[in-house]
């Protein structure tokens, strides 16, 4: 499987731009990170979207870390006190 499926067509430079990074650091990650020995890419394009899909057959990111990263992200800038409210630099002020 990969490679490329549906009729190529020229997309905004942007979008195009956008692609190329997304799918270059998804590589990068495969090989630095998850070890991968194999790495399948799929570029399709359809009537109204383009899919680029990269899978590899690496070790994948730890449960726990994605969860708490989430959570993190989730809740905001992440800096909160020991009692899990924010603390002052999180909180909005008016002055």
């Amino acid at each position: 499987m990969g490679g490329v499926e549906g009729t190529p067509r020229t997309l905004h430079p942007i979008v195009s731009d956008e692609i190329y990074r997304i799918g270059s650091e998804a590589l990068r990650n495969a090989f630095r990170h998850a070890e991968a020995k194999q790495i399948e890419v799929e570029l399709r394009y359809d009537e109204r979207q383009l899919r680029l899909r990269i899978r590899d057959d690496g070790k994948g990111v730890d449960p726990n870390f994605l969860r708490s990263w989430f959570t993190e992200k989730l809740s905001g800038s992440g800096r909160r006190s020991g009692n899990g409210q924010p603390t002052q630099s999180d909180s909005d002020s008016v002055d």
